[in-house]
């Protein structure tokens, strides 16, 4: 549920988490501006595609996935507020059910069920194992590859350099 607190300017969502408590998350009112209205290196997308997924906070990588926010908020406010629910914790919000997920105001039975879906394909790429990689040893091998390599670039030699 969405109020306002008059006092301070702010804007308040309410959450519950798994045990039933409330918790409150104050939003500046200046901040609820939608992205569009963002500079463009500030805005999620765009930080993503400069710099990397890596330098974005969880709450942009959520606001990316959602897309858009609803009445009164942006996306990147909706997957704050999703990170309050789950009490900061990444590993609390692949916990909580869609249902619960679906109690953030703006989160319905799809935008649950992709958030799920995103927690669960990142627990399945943590318990998976990375493809391994040949190692080339021996001389033997080594010139098996180097042949190979010769044949698909065209180095014109049996040496090969270094790709730059």
């Amino acid at each position: 549920m969405i109020g306002t607190d008059n006092t301070h300017d702010r804007k308040k969502i309410n959450t519950r988490d798994c045990q039933q408590n409330s918790q409150t998350i104050y939003l500046s009112m200046e901040s609820r501006k939608g992205i569009p209205a963002w500079q463009p290196e500030d805005r999620p997308r765009e930080k993503l595609y400069q710099i990397g997924a890596e330098f974005l906070s969880s709450a942009e990588l959520l606001g990316i996935l959602l897309q858009s926010g609803s009445r009164g908020y942006n996306a990147v406010e909706t997957g704050s507020a999703l990170l309050g629910l789950a009490k900061q914790n990444l590993h609390e919000l692949g916990r909580l059910t869609p249902k619960e997920i679906s109690s953030i105001k703006g989160i319905g039975k799809a935008r649950a069920a992709l958030i799920c879906a995103a927690m669960e394909l990142g627990r399945r790429r943590y318990s998976s194992l990375p493809l391994e990689k040949m190692q080339v040893t021996g001389s033997a091998i080594s010139n098996s590859v180097t042949a190979w390599f010769s044949a698909k670039v065209g180095t014109g030699g049996d040496r090969l350099t270094g790709c730059r």
